[in-house]
């Protein structure tokens, strides 16, 4: 799955999946720009899958990869390294069949992308003049399936 985001992405969101038409929720992923996962999700940043114990861990990354000019920067959600790491072909891997089960997803962005100024703006209009400047912006959710 490859979300892109046409104005840097969030500074934090969630990648969620559900496996009964959207009665539960189960996190697939955290992602987290900067140093924030351990900060905001209570968890390493991850940027190898060889130091999982399972194929299904569910991870914290800070990997948005820029894309084209500006500030267009995709974000992904891979299976292929943790089927590679598990060393099974997916057929033999129910664990992550499992894990991989969806009906629906579900982005959760928690934090947009920022130039700090919101910092300075006292609490009580923060909604008003801080963080309501600042936009997602998303031009395409690739969901790949083989």
């Amino acid at each position: 799955m490859t979300i892109t985001f046409l104005n840097g992405g969030p500074q934090r969101m969630i990648l969620e999946k559900s496996s009964d038409n959207g009665e539960t929720w189960t996190v697939l992923q955290y992602f987290a720009q900067g140093s924030d996962c351990q900060q905001v999700f209570n968890m390493p940043i991850t940027t190898d899958v060889t130091f999982l114990s399972s194929s299904t861990d569910v991870i914290c990354t800070n990997n948005y990869k820029r894309t084209g000019s500006g500030l267009e920067r995709n974000v992904e959600f891979e299976i292929a390294e943790r089927l590679e790491w598990s060393g099974l072909p997916f057929e033999s891997n129910t664990a992550l069949q499992e894990f991989l089960d969806v009906t629906d997803l579900r982005l959760r962005l928690l934090m947009p992308l920022t130039n700090g100024e919101e910092i300075n703006i006292p609490a009580t209009t923060a909604h008003h003049f801080g963080y309501g400047r600042f936009y997602y912006a998303i031009s395409n959710v690739d969901v790949f399936v083989t």
